[in-house]
């Protein structure tokens, strides 16, 4: 008797609870505008905003009363008026790599015209190369860099390619070979590196990298540098 009472005190204890509600269920009309709006807040941050534009218009006009077009209304207006939000997280990452790509490459430029043997005014015109191409690789960059989409992991790849490639260029040097002087070197290093570079600039527009992912292959690439190196010397 006594476990008779426990079992139906229980039983009133739980039918005395309120009964939970159920989730409303989503239609698949809902479903579509969720994936369209979503779709188009990516391409926006990714700066595409032809493409955003493009994917809000479909989904107020395929769904003019739901919940999504009811958002989508603001931000198709915010675009169309040139307000767009794009991912800029990377912008001084990105300066602050292209005015060291810049003197960098006008201090290769000034080697590569002078050679091994400088003297100092010809050591003076390399400094003054290498402060111009900070000026040429800076003021570029920020006019570039206020409409252009640039997250961090971007800017990491692309301050990697070129790195890499200067690095490799240097890499080379220690390979055996007689007429590989100072001015091949830097020729090789400049060459590379705007190669890196430029290709670096090209894939990321393309390709949306994660921060981790360019943190990654960014930390593991000298390591690749200096296998190019130590198998040059065997």
């Amino acid at each position: 008797m006594r476990f008779m009472s426990v079992w139906m005190l229980l039983a009133f204890l739980w039918s005395s609870l309120p009964a939970r509600a159920a989730c409303p269920g989503v239609s698949e009309q809902d479903e579509e505008a969720r994936a369209l709006y979503e779709e188009a807040l990516a391409a926006e941050v990714k700066g595409n905003l032809g493409q955003a534009r493009e994917l809000l218009e479909r989904l107020i006009a395929r769904h003019p009363d739901g919940m999504f077009a009811c958002w989508a209304r603001p931000r198709l207006e915010d675009l169309r008026s040139g307000k767009g939000r794009i991912n800029r997280e990377g912008r001084a990452q990105f300066i602050t790599g292209a005015t060291l790509y810049g003197a960098w490459s006008g201090l290769s430029i000034a080697m590569i015209a002078t050679g091994e043997d400088m003297d100092d005014a010809e050591g003076k015109a390399a400094i003054w190369s290498a402060i111009g191409g900070s000026v040429a690789g800076l003021v570029p960059s920020i006019l570039l860099s206020s409409d252009l989409p640039m997250s961090t992991g971007r800017a990491t790849m692309i301050n990697f390619g070129w790195s890499w490639g200067l690095w490799h260029g240097m890499a080379f040097s220690f390979m055996p070979a007689p007429d590989l002087s100072a001015r091949t070197t830097f020729g090789l290093s400049l060459g590379l590196s705007a190669l890196g570079w430029g290709g670096a600039f090209a894939l990321t527009h393309y390709l949306d990298v994660a921060d981790g992912d360019a943190a990654l292959v960014s930390t593991t690439g000298p390591w690749f540098t200096w296998f190019t190196a130590a198998i040059g010397t065997l």
